[in-house]
């Protein structure tokens, strides 16, 4: 996945079809991949920080659905980082543009 990423990640389509493979994922396998959480979070708030597409932060938000309650420091340490960088990414944007200017890939 982090190839698939990283050589096709800015493309809306593939990125869109990607986090929805990962949330599925998450959602079939649950405790078995929590130990992929935090390189999966790495990995999306990368991509997000790279394409600003929505579909990054997206499966950001599902995955704390489902792993934000983890005693796992880990885990927890890594929803942290996702949300700070993510959030600083995501202001960024709104300073040079207004919330209806920013694309969603449609």
């Amino acid at each position: 996945m982090d190839t698939l990423i990283a050589n096709h990640g800015s493309q809306y389509f593939l990125a869109e079809r990607v986090s929805r493979i990962l949330r599925l994922g998450m959602h079939f396998f649950g405790e078995g991949v929590a130990s992929l959480v935090p390189p999966l979070l790495s990995l999306t708030t990368t991509a997000f920080n790279s394409t600003g597409f929505s579909s990054y932060l997206w499966l950001l938000g599902k995955t704390v659905i489902s792993y934000g309650s983890s005693k796992n420091v880990e885990i927890q340490t890594a929803i942290q980082n996702a949300y700070t960088t993510s959030s600083n990414q995501v202001f960024a944007m709104l300073k040079v543009q207004t919330p209806a200017d920013i694309p969603d890939g449609t």
